[in-house]
């Protein structure tokens, strides 16, 4: 047997390969023999030999696809026994559209007569001709009626969709109409009442299509004639269940579209009032009246009465979470929980939330209804009037949930949400749960949809400072850095705003907790390119690179809390902070932003920077070059710069300014003396001692870099103590001579700084060690 032995064959390491003539032999044996065997393991041979005639020889390919054409009939019976994969050899043996014709025709004869059971397949195959050759619509409009007809279907529902959403890409001046004239077709059909039940057939094929082409069926429901017939048939089967049912998921789905979501509301309430009566409609029409947002026309009907719907619904059915009744539940409550009285219901119900978390949990539930519970966690976890996460941020979550535009009266302003219940909430369900942490492993098998509800989640618990350590001995921070890296800059407004709020959880995470505590298993430097995509820059090229600078979404207390988050990872001890500062100081993109943000209008950010700098300057080794090298021009631009921020009225930012430079001035002595030859530093560096005489911790910091200038720098060489001399005879140094005495002389009747409350920190009382430095220059800076 040519394909037993051959697959023998396979099995082995051949140093020389088969000749082309067995693989002939085999597929010969495939297409010819009448008596063979039909078990499962010799198709999988069978596949096998065929795939690799197929892979290894040009002359057996050619063999391969002379036996397909001879016998197209025969061919697609046997590959439909194959898996799918095997679909691109048998579409792969055909060179151009007018090879394929045959088989296009054996396709459409097999889909029309539905004889074949394996539809999948031959959909496949057709899906295979459209992506690979160039036909005509003429070739292929066939399609149109034939799986619309068969959308009862779910493979062929599933397969359809996508093949009509490549027909549309290809042909959509001739698509569009053809499908709105079947369908305008179908509805004089269902007028004429030709068929089995016509109009349950427009129904669902409208059902399927509408998120597709939505402006197409939205012309077809909104025509007088199918309207009116709906609502004549809505009227006359008031009590066929299962008609009722499929109008209101039409109904469901058509809200997609504001023209017709007003349309349903004007004609379509009386017949939804009266369904309400009946527990078996009662979540359709409760989602209908919630899309809408009509339900307050309504007399007996209130928020409160939608929303006991909805739970008693997904309680009741729970067990069935494949079933409409739990999708539609969900999806209704995704859209009330954003009503802060439908928020309060929600957190209060003794077996609604402890329900969902077990769910989730146990991931009982998958893809879309498990996006809307995620959802429902989060817009239930939302801070109240958190200026950075609007009710119209929530909304635009829900937007990609049903793409749903934005209704009327969303919010009650009559009723205010409580922060300390929100953060209970988030406590009990998110975080004693240990929800997301749970889900940390699953991360990649989650949608792009749900990952996002998680990050909203992280985002919501994250503006409680006291929650933050929990949040990361639950691995918070590496699922948001997952997240951000496996995003990437995404182009769509509503997933922009998601990776912001993936960014803001990141700095309060890494604004208050020990750098340490996190990076113990990977590096902080991982952080670099996320904190920075939330600073601006003045370069154009930086900017359209992240995506985020000229977006709404990014406030300026983004920018002050990325800075912060920075400052505190440069601060940490030993190598993590030196490698994080030699990263800042290496990339030209990031020390072009710290530059920036040197003299920036806000001064709020140009603290933060400031202060950022000063930690930089805690390891000097990258960072001096950039300020202290007076041969670059740049350099020399920057120390100038600092040297005039030393004025500030900000008294912070002369702290961040005056501690760049003592921190320098006394680790690397050669700066030092380079220093004492900067008449202006000297200058501006007393003119802030004199009029800031009265805080401590500006003054603590001059005096650091005074000392290192005036007793340091001169034992180094001759030529320093020439210097010295040059600066004792400024006319600024009496002011410094007379500032000094005048502190010592204070410090000597106040009580010592160490011993003073944090509340007087900013007078001038100074520790010991302080007041003994500023004795030495003193003394140093006397004249002879």
């Amino acid at each position: 047997m040519p394909v037993a032995e051959l697959c023998e064959e396979f099995q082995k390491k051949l140093r020389v390969p088969l000749e082309p003539e067995k693989y002939d032999e085999a597929l010969d044996e495939i297409f010819n023999s009448t008596s063979k065997d039909t078990g499962s393991d010799y198709r999988d041979k069978e596949e096998t030999v065929i795939t690799r005639a197929y892979q290894d020889h040009q002359a057996s390919k050619k063999h391969l696809a002379e036996h397909i054409k001879t016998n197209l009939s025969f061919s697609i019976s046997l590959f439909e026994t194959f898996s799918n994969k095997s679909v691109h050899v048998l579409i792969g043996v055909f060179d151009g559209r007018e090879d394929t014709i045959p088989l296009l025709k054996e396709l459409e004869y097999r889909i029309k007569s539905q004889e074949d059971k394996n539809i999948h397949f031959l959909l496949s195959c057709v899906l295979q001709l459209l992506n690979k050759f160039e036909y005509s619509f003429d070739d292929l409009g066939w399609l149109i009626r034939t799986l619309c007809l068969r959308f009862d279907n779910e493979e062929v529902r599933s397969m359809g969709l996508v093949i009509f959403s490549q027909l549309d890409m290809r042909f959509h001046d001739e698509f569009e109409p053809a499908l709105l004239l079947f369908l305008e077709g179908l509805v004089t059909e269902a007028e004429s009442d030709i068929g089995d039940d016509p109009v349950s057939l427009v129904i669902n094929i409208l059902t399927e299509l509408y998120p597709a082409f939505t402006a197409l069926c939205s012309s077809i429901i909104l025509g007088k004639d199918l309207d009116r017939l709906l609502q004549d048939q809505a009227n006359t089967r008031s009590k066929d269940e299962s008609f009722l049912k499929k109008l209101f998921k039409l109904l469901i789905v058509a809200c997609i579209d504001e023209t017709v979501r007003n349309n349903i509301a004007e004609n379509y309430l009386n017949i939804i009032e009266v369904a309400m009566q009946t527990s078996t409609f009662e979540v359709y029409c409760a989602l209908i009246l919630i899309k809408t947002w009509s339900f307050t026309k309504l007399k007996n009907v209130t928020v409160h009465d939608l929303t006991t719907i909805l739970i008693d619904t997904f309680l009741n059915n729970v067990e069935n979470p494949e079933s409409d009744e739990v999708a539609f539940s969900i999806e209704g409550l995704a859209y009330l929980s954003l009503k802060t009285s439908v928020k309060l219901i929600l957190r209060h119900h003794s077996f609604f939330c402890p329900k969902v978390v077990e769910i989730i949990k146990e991931n009982k539930f998958k893809d879309h209804n498990f996006y809307g519970l995620l959802i429902i966690l989060a817009n239930l976890g939302t801070p109240p009037n958190d200026p950075k996460l609007s009710g119209k941020t929530s909304l635009k979550d829900l937007k990609s949930y049903a793409n749903l535009q934005h209704p009327n009266s969303m919010n009650d302003e009559d009723i205010k949400d409580d922060k300390t219940s929100i953060k209970k909430f988030n406590q009990i369900n998110i975080l004693d749960t240990e929800l997301v942490s749970g889900l940390k492993p699953k991360m990649s098998e989650l949608s792009s949809g749900s990952q996002e509800q998680l990050v909203r989640i992280i985002y919501n618990i994250t503006r409680y400072v006291e929650s933050i350590a929990t949040c990361v001995q639950q691995g918070y921070t590496i699922i948001i850095l997952e997240y951000l890296i496996n995003t990437g800059n995404p182009k769509k407004r509503e997933n922009l705003m998601i990776r912001v709020l993936a960014l803001r959880s990141l700095c309060k995470i890494l604004i208050h907790t020990d750098p340490q505590l996190i990076f113990n298993k990977f590096s902080s430097l991982n952080t670099l390119t996320f904190l920075f995509e939330m600073l601006p820059s003045a370069d154009l090229a930086i900017q359209n690179e992240t995506h985020l600078i000229n977006e709404d979404y990014l406030t300026t207390t983004d920018q002050y809390e990325s800075l912060l988050a920075l400052t505190n990872l440069a601060s940490s001890p030993q190598s993590d902070g030196e490698e994080m500062c030699k990263a800042i100081g290496s990339n030209a993109k990031y020390w072009n932003i710290v530059e920036n943000l040197m003299l920036d209008d806000n001064p709020v950010l140009q603290r933060a920077d400031l202060e950022l700098i000063s930690n930089l300057m805690s390891h000097p080794i990258s960072i001096a070059v950039k300020f202290f090298n007076f041969d670059n021009k740049q350099s020399k631009r920057n120390f100038e710069i600092l040297v005039k921020l030393l004025l500030l009225d900000d008294v912070k930012s002369q702290r961040a300014v005056a501690a760049i430079f003592a921190t320098i001035s006394n680790m690397i002595p050669f700066v030092t003396q380079e220093l004492l030859k900067q008449e202006v530093l000297i200058k501006n560096a007393i003119t802030a001692f004199v009029d800031q005489i009265e805080d401590s911790e500006l003054i603590r910091r001059l005096l650091m870099l005074f000392y290192a200038l005036f007793e340091l720098a001169p034992e180094e060489s001759s030529q320093s103590y020439a210097t010295l001399a040059k600066i004792k005879d400024l006319p600024e140094m009496d002011d410094l001579r007379a500032a000094l005495t005048v502190l010592l002389e204070q410090n000597k009747t106040k009580p010592n700084f160490s011993e003073t409350s944090a509340d007087e920190n900013t007078s001038s009382s100074l520790a010991s060690e302080d007041i003994e430095v500023a004795e030495t220059v003193l003394n140093r800076i006397s004249k002879e």
